[in-house]
């Protein structure tokens, strides 16, 4: 602990009030869930502090030090405490970062990743619509899944959803999603590369709506030929989207 000498020998103790973060990055309208990245504010001392934001049409702070995000920009928050017979004058700061999100097309997120260096991420972040192609895993053990989505149904342009979670942050589980869903996908776009191969990918994601896709569809003629979405004729031991009878069904 730190002490200060007063004029009279008195000693004071440091206030110790902080942030839990010097920097902060959220993404404006909460539909991704990041405002949980939002700084906190440590007062162990239950000290009288008074709160600032210095761009108030970015966020605003009230007396509690609750934190109300309201435009895109940057605000840097400040807490003061003045001082008293006990403890210390202090003031800390924290900058505060809220970033736009854009409605997207899959073909526009693929132009936009496709653009970013190698390795490199969007700042903002991007809210993209399209069609689950294919799933690659749902994480019982994290919770998330990784999938591809195109903006049509059984579309060759795909963007890969990586450790993609539920709506509001929840953990998805088998059966939340399936190919021939329509998603809204929220999170930032990413140029990944790994052994000179490229992966343009939606990371840090979170679902912000599920449409119930062909599934569920069923088809009386157990016999009738099955056709791909592409048009190939494809036998009982094809697992995917096919058209069958005229319907579209899930084969297993």
């Amino acid at each position: 602990m730190i002490y200060k000498k007063g004029a009279a020998g008195d000693t004071k103790l440091d206030a110790n009030i902080s942030w839990s973060k010097v920097s902060a990055s959220v993404t404006l309208g909460n539909e991704d869930g990041t405002y949980k990245y939002l700084p906190t504010f440590n007062n162990p001392n239950s000290l009288n502090v008074s709160f600032t934001s210095s761009e108030t049409s970015v966020a605003t702070i009230d007396n509690s030090g609750n934190i109300s995000v309201l435009g895109v920009g940057e605000t840097t928050l400040t807490a003061t405490f003045a001082g008293n017979s006990s403890y210390k004058e202090a003031e800390v700061t924290c900058k505060l970062t809220v970033n736009n999100i854009f409605e997207s097309t899959v073909a526009n997120a693929l132009a936009v990743a496709g653009a970013l260096d190698a390795g490199k991420s969007t700042s903002d972040a991007y809210k993209v619509t399209g069609y689950i192609t294919d799933i690659e895993e749902i994480s019982s053990q994290y919770g998330n899944a990784t999938f591809s989505i195109a903006d049509t149904e059984g579309g060759s342009d795909v963007l890969l959803i990586y450790h993609c979670y539920g709506i509001n942050g929840a953990s998805i589980a088998d059966g939340d999603i399936n190919v021939g869903d329509k998603v809204i996908v929220a999170g930032t776009l990413k140029n990944y590369v790994k052994d000179e191969v490229s992966t343009l990918e939606l990371t840090n994601g979170q679902l912000v709506s599920v449409t119930t896709g062909i599934h569920a569809v069923t088809i009386d003629d157990a016999n009738a030929p099955a056709y791909s979405l592409d048009g190939r004729r494809v036998d009982q031991n094809y697992r995917g989207v096919v058209i069958k009878g005229g319907k579209k069904m899930i084969q297993k």
